[in-house]
């Protein structure tokens, strides 16, 4: 192996680590994001809020496509969607 190969490796390496942290970083807003929507939708509920509860859920729905795209259970789809 040459030095140009065990750089290029290397490199390799530490991209791939890279990007497994910014995943887990992204994942990581995601959830706290989510857990914050729970939150706030409990609190809309309890409030008798039931049209702020609702706009709340679908913004929780919304947000679980990209949760399972992070967590490598969606692989996004050429136009735009995800499959799974």
């Amino acid at each position: 192996m040459s030095i140009a190969d065990s750089i290029n490796m290397q490199n390799t390496k530490n991209s791939n680590r890279t990007n497994t942290i910014n995943d887990s970083e992204s994942l990581l807003q995601l959830l706290s994001e989510r857990l914050l929507l729970w939150d706030q939708q409990d609190a809309a509920q309890a409030a008798g809020e039931w049209h702020q509860a609702l706009s709340i859920e679908h913004s929780i729905r919304s947000i679980s496509p990209r949760i399972r795209q992070a967590m490598g259970l969606l692989v996004p789809s050429r136009e735009g969607g995800s499959e799974r």
